[in-house]
């Protein structure tokens, strides 16, 4: 398997891994990290949806937790585009 490295108008280059680098390796690891992602943000969707919660938390816990799913759907879509390109 070779990686697209960099474009430069009409150039390619690309970098051969087969040797290097073992893909089924790193997409089990990208997968188990999915995974993880998918339920810490459904953990944290559901305490923001809760209104008990939102009612009785300090604001500034609210903004972290929201912060903290932000972040996660950041890191799960740049986990999903690793997937991706395997």
């Amino acid at each position: 398997p070779f990686k697209l490295v960099t474009t430069l108008k009409h150039l390619k280059a690309f970098v051969f891994l087969g040797d290097v680098f073992d893909f089924e390796k790193e997409k089990d690891r990208l997968l188990k990290e999915e995974e993880r992602l998918q339920g810490f943000i459904t953990k944290l969707n559901g305490k923001l949806n809760n209104q008990s919660f939102i009612a009785k938390a300090p604001d500034d816990v609210v903004e972290k937790e929201r912060k903290k799913l932000a972040d996660s759907e950041a890191s799960l879509r740049k986990v999903r585009e690793s997937l991706a390109e395997l």
